[in-house]
């Protein structure tokens, strides 16, 4: 589809980084400048859509029955019916915050994510009042790897070690770390933000486009954690979103026009996440760091 097209860089500025962030500052610059030029930079860019909106997939099988995943693979876990059913109430919620508006899709490649994604998209479909620019399949942010069929017992036994250990560095016997995870969901924002900047070169309004992205627990808070720059502390004290529960981030404009996303209040309850959630400052001012450059 045309949205895998990479576009060059917009802004060409002997002080910017060849590495751009996805949020609203996106470049590194010198020190020197970063006051000066910080508001320019959004608006030399590009526009941020009106929402990002992630959803975990509906109740699968293997939220149940952790047994199944013995015999099925994991890509290949189906949801159950009551999965199903919150899907569908998963569009509708979607439906209403989104009503006349666009939208544009990525979705794990799991069939479990695929259902939840094509239940919801029915129920959008049936009202006829949401545009959809488009939809892709996106393996960067599929499950986190627990190995091939998986043992339940030894599984078990190496979550029980992940919570003494730690969610973001424990690395599952061949499969992956969280922190593999976070480098993935790293390379998808950065094709989202070209992805972005080509719609809108291609005339396609960011004053009512929604991105939705349907994954997983995990990996649904990886992409949180990358895009607000929170810290692994912050990640480790977060909670899965619930199944089919939309997590938005909303777009807001400063008086200057430049624009940030933040965290609805429900979604950073939800998530047990404290404080405003939000890209406003630059990464350099989060956490506990002192410094501000000159």
């Amino acid at each position: 589809m045309a949205c895998r097209r990479y576009i060059p860089t917009l802004v060409k500025n002997k002080n910017f980084s060849p590495l751009t962030r996805f949020s609203d500052e996106i470049v590194s610059i010198s020190r020197r400048n970063l006051h000066t030029h910080n508001s320019n930079i959004r608006a030399e860019l590009f526009r941020l859509p009106r929402r990002i909106i992630l959803i975990r997939h509906g109740e699968s099988l293997g939220n149940v029955d952790d047994t199944s995943y013995a015999s099925i693979p994991d890509w290949k876990i189906p949801l159950t019916r009551r999965g199903e059913r919150q899907a569908a109430h998963a569009g509708e919620d979607l439906h209403k915050l989104i009503q006349g508006e666009r939208l544009f899709t990525y979705c794990s490649p799991y069939k479990r994510t695929l259902e939840t994604w094509e239940i919801m998209k029915d129920s959008l479909q049936e009202k006829n009042d949401v545009t959809l620019v488009g939809t892709r399949q996106e393996p960067r942010i599929a499950e986190q790897q627990f190995g091939n069929f998986q043992n339940p017992k030894k599984v078990r036994t190496a979550k029980a070690e992940r919570r003494t250990y730690g969610r973001f560095f424990f690395r599952f016997p061949n499969g992956e770390a969280g922190l593999d995870v976070y480098n993935r969901a790293s390379s998808f924002l950065a094709t989202l933000s070209r992805d972005l900047q080509w719609l809108e070169a291609n005339s396609v309004p960011m004053e009512d486009l929604n991105i939705l992205i349907v994954t997983h627990g995990l990996t649904l808070r990886l992409l949180l954690m990358r895009y607000f720059q929170l810290t692994v502390e912050e990640f480790e004290h977060s909670y899965n979103s619930q199944n089919a529960k939309l997590v938005i981030m909303d777009r807001v404009t400063r008086e200057d026009k430049s624009e940030f996303f933040r965290l609805d209040d429900a979604s950073t309850e939800a998530l047990n996440l404290k404080g405003e959630v939000s890209s406003e400052k630059p990464v350099y001012w989060r956490g506990e760091a002192t410094e501000r450059f000159q």
